[in-house]
């Protein structure tokens, strides 16, 4: 979805490569984790923080930039927000074990899912207004 809305915003927005960006590395971990699953977890947790700090600092330069145009830019922020917290964690404690990665995984998905769907509904709002 990064990719298409980067797509979408490269005739009216600079910063289009942003959004490319975080969802080219989204693609590149995704393809690492299928087509090298002998890869071992370590390696595996690092790249996953590294994401999630990239990500989240694209989304919170993407809210700043966005703040003027488009209200609720506070959710996009949070999400990004939310993405860094879980590199680091990830980060910080590599050897917690796959059980405890699979929770920060599934839990950090699913607040920044909700964030995500929150502002989807105030830009839908604001859409029709």
């Amino acid at each position: 979805m990064a990719i298409v809305i980067a797509f979408r915003r490269k005739s009216s927005d600079d910063g289009w490569w942003a959004w490319a960006l975080d969802g080219l590395l989204s693609i590149v971990i995704g393809l690492m984790a299928l087509f090298w699953p002998e890869a071992t977890a370590l390696a595996f947790i690092i790249w996953m923080a590294a994401w999630g700090v990239v990500a989240g600092v694209f989304r919170i330069v993407a809210a700043i930039r966005l703040r003027h145009e488009i209200e609720g830019e506070w959710a996009l922020g949070l999400s990004g927000l939310l993405l860094i917290t879980w590199g680091v964690l990830m980060a910080l404690l590599p050897a917690a074990g796959l059980l405890s990665i699979a929770w920060l995984i599934g839990t950090f998905a699913l607040l920044i899912g909700v964030v995500m769907i929150a502002l989807a509904f105030r830009l839908r709002r604001l859409r029709s207004a």
